[in-house]
């Protein structure tokens, strides 16, 4: 069920469904989990609860992002740059938040350049592999 059925009025766009938000937090809390065990850290609650607010911020980031392109009026489907950038700066944010010196500023940089050419090649792959209609 597309989120903007629950609301009642288009926000998000068509692409944004209920199980969609489900699953995207189901998977950030099982990945932190996964990953807060195997690395055998020490202080495992805090960077569980960290992978989990960064799985938030990113969804929230993306959901930011649609949000964005409809006050925009940006067709949906069109790409638009909020549809790389939105979801890792919203993740970092997070991140910052709970504390502030996790990442160095210049790593954050780096990170959200590289996600943007790295969402750029995933949906050019994507399209290549008949995955995808479109390379965006």
């Amino acid at each position: 069920m597309p989120l903007d059925e629950l609301l009642g009025f288009r926000l998000f766009g068509k692409n944004k469904s209920l199980l969609g938000l489900i699953s995207a937090f189901s998977a950030a809390v099982i990945i932190s989990a996964f990953l807060t065990e195997s690395l055998h850290v020490l202080d495992k609650p805090s960077y569980f609860f960290m992978g989990v607010v960064s799985g938030l911020g990113a969804i929230v980031g993306d959901l930011f992002g649609s949000i964005l392109k409809r006050l925009l009026k940006i067709k949906e489907g069109q790409p638009f740059f909020t549809d790389q950038i939105t979801f890792i700066l919203f993740a970092l944010i997070g991140l910052y938040l709970i504390d502030p010196n996790v990442l160095p500023l210049w790593l954050s940089a780096l990170l959200l350049i590289f996600s943007a050419y790295l969402h750029r090649f995933m949906n050019v792959l994507a399209h290549y592999l008949k995955l995808k209609k479109v390379p965006w």
